[in-house]
């Protein structure tokens, strides 16, 4: 499973990061909104990890909609370290609360995955 994680914050990016690449999972990472569209055409991961509040003119929500738009069967996770409005979720979606660990982003992936068929 390939996955982007979109994080503007490297001491929260790179410990997750690394911890996907632990587990065995190609792992990608872009610290902006136009980082990360590039590397969801360049990449095409299955998974999207971004953080709500990115830095620059886009956020998390604009990512993961236009990262849907690129590939319906996208599965999105959300990061925030607080209690989002949750209305611009794209459909089918996950939120996960800072502080997280690795294995959860992995076990909402692969959560998600299934109930895809994946």
């Amino acid at each position: 499973m390939r996955i982007l994680v979109v994080e503007n914050d490297p001491r929260v990016r790179e410990p997750m990061v690394e911890g996907l690449r632990q587990a065995g999972y190609e792992t990608f990472d872009a610290s902006s909104g136009p980082e990360a569209l590039t590397l969801l055409d360049l990449n095409k991961p299955e998974v999207l990890v971004t953080d709500v509040l990115l830095s620059g003119e886009m956020t998390g929500w604009d990512v993961a909609e236009q990262g849907r738009s690129r590939n319906p069967d996208l599965i999105v996770i959300y990061a925030s370290g607080f209690a989002p409005e949750r209305s611009r979720e794209v459909p089918g979606s996950r939120h996960l609360t800072k502080p997280f660990k690795a294995g959860q982003v992995i076990a909402a992936a692969t959560e998600m995955a299934l109930e895809r068929g994946l």
